[in-house]
């Protein structure tokens, strides 16, 4: 054989190779894809409801890093500006599920609304309230006005109760709608307002603004039922599992932040639109860290905290069980699986 014989063999042979590895990284990449796209079609898709606060940013986590998707949901987190207007939006059968559920789900179950009340995400009063430079005492705030998102919401029944702890009676002080937490901030510099409450990160800006602090709610050690998630009856009763995948993805968003406080910094100011890193720093601190539990049971204890605070306007507040209004079972399922103390090892 020829040396040019010799050398056409092994330029065919080298030409045969390549041609073999480029066909298996086809194989392997229409594989991969071919997985990818069976996942994709395997994921549930569903719409949940939250709202433009830093008491939410664990949804908002979840999400990010994926961990709804690794449980088999694609969610569609849907904002709204007040927990009022997410319960509507739940009982109009637009969004099944919600992370926002607090005072406005008691009473909404009061009501008879058919829905479920699963975790206890707040299970205290952590809102702040805020009052203009000139009021030195709680007693000034009579005859003012003080801002809220909406009538039956977080923010009113905490202000309302706030506001008894100082002292002060429903009829001291004029409480009006005005919608979310930059709405109300912009309200108090207006002067349309003179008191409001807020949470993490408005706090910060509230300080920085120069409006004064009163009480930090949430340092009292109550147990309330601040904000959760709820789901409505049918979903839960039809979807069980697909609920249980949420909840899961949602505890794994909770473990994420609370093991990574950089990133979940970083994400927290993405989902807040922040400029200034104490803002994120703070909500981080006093949402992720202090409020939201391992293991957000809801409690019998949290829920009476909200039925004695609206009994004087729903009566049936007085005779009703608070443990009849909640329901655990979706998260003692995930618990009793050993998922959540597996997230922390």
């Amino acid at each position: 054989m020829t040396n040019r014989s010799c050398l056409h063999l092994t330029e065919t042979g080298r030409l045969t190779a390549k041609m073999n590895r480029t066909v298996m990284g086809l194989l392997v990449l229409a594989g991969l894809l071919s997985v990818r796209l069976a996942a994709a079609a395997e994921l549930t898709k569903v719409r949940v409801a939250s709202l433009l606060s830093g008491e939410f940013s664990q949804a908002y986590i979840a999400q990010k890093k994926g961990f709804f998707e690794k449980h088999g949901v694609s969610v569609d987190l849907v904002y709204f500006q007040g927990g009022a207007q997410v319960i509507q939006a739940m009982l109009g059968g637009d969004v099944p599920l919600t992370v926002t559920a607090g005072p406005e789900g008691v009473v909404a179950k009061l009501q008879g609304a058919d829905i479920a009340l699963l975790t206890a995400n707040n299970p205290t009063m952590h809102f702040s309230l805020f009052v203009s430079p000139d009021i030195k005492k709680p007693e000034e705030l009579r005859g003012k006005r003080a801002g809220v998102s909406r009538f039956g919401s977080a923010s009113d029944f905490s202000i309302r109760y706030i506001f008894k702890s100082l002292g002060l009676s429903e009829s001291d002080v004029t409480i009006v709608q005005i919608g979310d937490n930059p709405s109300r901030m912009a309200a108090l510099k207006s002067n349309a307002i003179q008191a409001s409450v807020f949470t993490a990160p408005n706090t910060v800006r509230a300080k920085k603004s120069g409006f004064r602090s009163i009480v930090d709610a949430y340092k009292l050690g109550l147990k309330f039922h601040g904000s959760g998630i709820a789901v409505a009856g049918p979903f839960l009763r039809e979807r069980r599992p697909v609920v249980e995948q949420f909840v899961k993805g949602f505890l794994e968003g909770v473990a994420f932040a609370k093991q990574n406080k950089e990133e979940s910094i970083r994400l927290i100011t993405e989902f807040m639109k922040l400029k200034d890193r104490d803002e994120a720093e703070d909500t981080y601190q006093v949402i992720i860290q202090e409020i939201q539990p391992r293991k957000p049971y809801p409690s019998k204890e949290g829920v009476e905290t909200v039925l004695r605070n609206i009994e004087s306007t729903i009566p049936k507040a007085k005779t009703v069980k608070a443990e009849d209004l909640i329901d655990d079972s979706v998260l003692r399922r995930i618990d009793q699986s050993g998922f959540i103390d597996s997230l922390y090892r």
